[in-house]
């Protein structure tokens, strides 16, 4: 790792060193001052079309019912998946009844021979 850090280091420094400018003369400045008066309305244009279309063929296609379906079907699912995870993959009715007689046999043998 140090020597990757060292490389880095050394390559950082050798480019700080040999920078170059190089003179534009204005010339950026005037590029950015014609380009986003024509390029910001096609794109509010373009994005205005593209969001008008999207929703029509939203409710073209009953999206809502869709939509209602996909979350219904979602909550079911992750709601079975909850179940089965902490019932049957964690405890099967087997150890259930097991634990039941244990603790029913233990509680029987604590009232018989206890001396009250």
């Amino acid at each position: 790792m140090d020597m990757m850090e060292n490389d880095d280091k050394l390559l950082i420094q050798f480019f700080e060193e040999n920078r170059q400018e190089i003179e534009d003369r204005g010339f950026s400045r005037r590029v950015m001052r014609q380009v986003p008066k024509h390029s910001l309305w096609f794109n509010r244009l373009w994005t205005a079309f593209w969001s008008l279309a999207g929703a029509a063929l939203f409710i073209h296609a009953d999206g809502f019912k869709w939509f209602k379906t996909f979350f219904t079907n979602l909550s079911g699912d992750l709601s079975g998946t909850f179940v089965s995870l902490y019932t049957s993959a964690t405890i099967s009715p087997l150890y259930v009844y097991i634990g039941i007689m244990t603790l029913v046999i233990v509680g029987c043998y604590n009232v018989v021979t206890s001396e009250y």
